[in-house]
């Protein structure tokens, strides 16, 4: 804050923005300004600090700024506001997903899809990159809050049906992040978020998964490791028994 006023006027000096911008930034910063000594101080902020910081944004320091006479001759020009960039027309191809479990941020994994692949197929990777069984439902969330029915996208019968909806389609930004449960139950959640976008057509089989970081935990971490070893036919016959006692 107390260089502030000095890096704004440096600016306008290069013409990187008109003096009547710095004017307009002096007036819309000083409210700011006014509450930085008082913040400062009850921080125990060094005295010499506070009083630079105060010093800096006197009114006589700003009209000193705004009266530079190397700023005359700009302030004389109009200004002009540059016209936005045209949108890209480039159509990505492959789009680069980053996906962290919430309950453990130290294990994620880095997915690459190709652009007309679906929220289904993206299922599939991030099950096949956690090593989870798919025995069970799932949902995208797009807000990013769990139960959210109207950002929600899964194969139930009241939501949008994630195999219909190309990931290319999606109103997604760059860096948006979005959820994905699985398992309705236990409700392991994964931050899910598009991290680059390439226009080069892919070249293997795709999703793939590119780069993995951290170890995910097991799906059911409460199982014995005796119950591996049970095949089909001991479990129906534990399903009878359970029949026989009801």
């Amino acid at each position: 804050m107390e260089l502030l006023p000095a890096y704004l006027r440096f600016t306008a000096r290069l013409s990187l923005i008109h003096p009547t911008e710095m004017d307009q930034a002096f007036d819309d910063l000083r409210p700011l300004a006014a509450h930085m000594p008082k913040l400062l101080g009850s921080y125990g902020g060094d005295i010499h600090l506070v009083q630079a910081v105060e010093t800096a944004w006197l009114d006589k320091t700003l009209d000193a700024f705004r009266n530079d006479p190397a700023l005359q001759a700009a302030r004389a020009q109009p200004l002009v506001i540059a016209s936005p960039a045209p949108a890209s027309t480039i159509t990505p191809q492959t789009f680069t997903i980053k996906v962290v479990y919430r309950p453990q941020p130290d294990a994620w994994f880095v997915i690459e899809t190709r652009a007309d692949q679906t929220l289904h197929d993206l299922h599939h990777a991030i099950l096949d990159a956690a090593d989870f069984d798919e025995d069970h439902l799932y949902s995208f969330y797009m807000s990013g809050q769990a139960w959210d029915d109207a950002a929600e996208y899964s194969r139930g019968p009241d939501a949008r049906h994630s195999s219909n909806e190309r990931i290319s389609n999606l109103p997604l930004r760059m860096k948006q992040r979005f959820l994905y449960l699985y398992d309705y139950g236990d409700q392991h959640e994964f931050d899910v978020q598009l991290t680059a976008a390439s226009a080069e057509m892919p070249r293997s089989r795709y999703p793939t998964i590119v780069e993995r970081h951290g170890k995910m935990p097991l799906q059911y971490p409460d199982w014995d490791e005796g119950d591996e070893d049970f095949d089909d036919d001991e479990w129906e016959e534990i399903g009878d028994e359970d029949e026989a006692e009801e």
